[in-house]
């Protein structure tokens, strides 16, 4: 009992964190759009924009037939396997490009795409669990698409490989 407790906890606090961040992403692109002389108060823009989210959310859940363990691990198997490759490389490789970030970005993501739609294909549906699967191959070849295009791109220059050793240098004031 404990334990179902604590994973709904878990579970309730990730929804509310994401929750927060939609409506403040939300609100933000709303707001600027819908308002253009300033007047509406940005925090009543930020809680419609948090409550409209969790209404569909909520919505769409009693709506469709979801295992919500399962939403879950593939929403965080599409951000590993999107941001990772990228964040890797920024940190560890020099060479590492703008285009390079990108292209290991939509790599990733293409991976994961192609395992939603095509629901766990090549017959591995009862072998493997696909979604785990797919977000490692999404992040191996989002790492080796963002190499082929930092080699092929232009190196980055002599302030930028700067700017990342001073990063990189505990000892900097970076």
């Amino acid at each position: 009992v404990v334990m179902a407790a604590a994973a709904i906890a878990i579970a309730l606090s990730a929804a509310t964190s994401h929750l927060f961040t939609l409506g403040a992403s939300l609100a933000e692109d709303v707001y600027r759009v819908l308002d253009r002389r300033q007047t509406l108060p940005r925090l009543g823009a930020a809680w419609a924009a948090i409550a409209a989210a969790a209404l569909a959310a909520a919505m769409f859940l009693v709506i469709a037939d979801v295992d919500p363990l399962r939403a879950a691990l593939t929403a965080f198997a599409f951000a590993a396997s999107t941001f990772f490759p990228a964040l890797l490389l920024a940190i560890w490789w020099p060479r590492c490009t703008v285009a390079g970030a990108l292209a290991a970005m939509g790599m990733g993501f293409g991976v994961m795409v192609v395992e939603v739609v095509l629901g766990g294909g090549f017959a591995a549906r009862e072998t493997m669990p696909t979604t785990p699967v797919a977000s490692l191959a999404g992040i191996a070849l989002g790492l080796v698409a963002g190499v082929a295009i930092g080699l092929y791109w232009r190196t980055s220059s002599k302030a930028e490989l700067t700017y990342c050793e001073d990063m990189r240098n505990p000892d900097g004031e970076a």
